[in-house]
């Protein structure tokens, strides 16, 4: 590459630096928007969660009317009270986005969010089977019936308990992981390629640190072109 082709690509840089910059601010838009249907999707989870809860404890308060069942219903309550309440915790430290920020940080909080997902299943069978399992057993052994009568009950509590430890501490956090790892996985092929394409367009001799402003936007633009390509 000669001094006029050198230069040449330098005024093509320079004259293109506002709509490299427009394509990378949507690359970080994209990002911010999988980061909110991300936030959006948990927060409905969330709500069934809630409004079952609701339900159960409504059908609790229902119950204690009686006084032979009083002390099995506030016990009921607060199992859910629990489950609820430590669900609700779980959300409070999220951090909302921040409209200003860049690529990088919309990145970073979209795999918080997902690391925080994937803690929070790995400890279902504390906060959300063990609660309510041990209302169960409460039910089951406070019963008049024989013991015979009692162990299927006892067998199908059971096994619904573990059926849902798996299903979130298992093959739910297995899921989150994957999707986690494949986003982690993109992040760094963007960052790799942005190098390696910097070093590409950077002329020789020249210094990165004086014009690695037009070449870092030069690189976004392609990087978001191979993004759309390998989707």
């Amino acid at each position: 590459m000669n001094a006029d082709q050198d230069k040449e690509l330098m005024k093509m840089w320079q004259e293109n630096l506002q709509p490299v910059s427009m394509d990378a601010r949507q690359l970080a838009k994209q990002i911010a928007e999988r980061a909110q249907r991300f936030d959006r999707k948990i927060y409905w989870r969330n709500m069934r969660e809630y409004i079952a809860g609701g339900g159960l404890i409504a059908w609790f308060l229902w119950l204690s009317r009686n006084p032979g069942q009083r002390y099995l219903s506030v016990a009921g309550i607060v199992a859910v009270g629990f489950v609820m309440i430590y669900l609700w915790r779980s959300q409070r430290g999220r951090q909302p986005l921040d409209a200003s920020a860049d690529v990088r940080s919309y990145r970073a909080a979209l795999l918080e969010r997902y690391d925080r997902q994937i803690a929070l299943l790995r400890r279902v069978k504390y906060w959300y089977v063990a609660p309510l399992y041990a209302w169960w057993m409460l039910v089951l052994f406070t019963a008049t019936s024989p013991a015979s009568r009692r162990l299927p009950y006892f067998i199908a509590f059971t096994a619904f308990a573990a059926f849902v430890i798996w299903l979130n501490e298992s093959y739910g956090v297995r899921k989150l992981r994957k999707a986690r790892d494949a986003r982690q996985a993109h992040h760094r092929f963007l960052l790799r390629g942005r190098n390696a394409i910097v070093r590409l367009l950077r002329p020789r001799g020249a210094s990165l640190k004086a014009n690695g402003t037009a070449h870092l936007f030069e690189a976004e633009t392609l990087i978001g072109k191979l993004q759309i390509v390998r989707r």
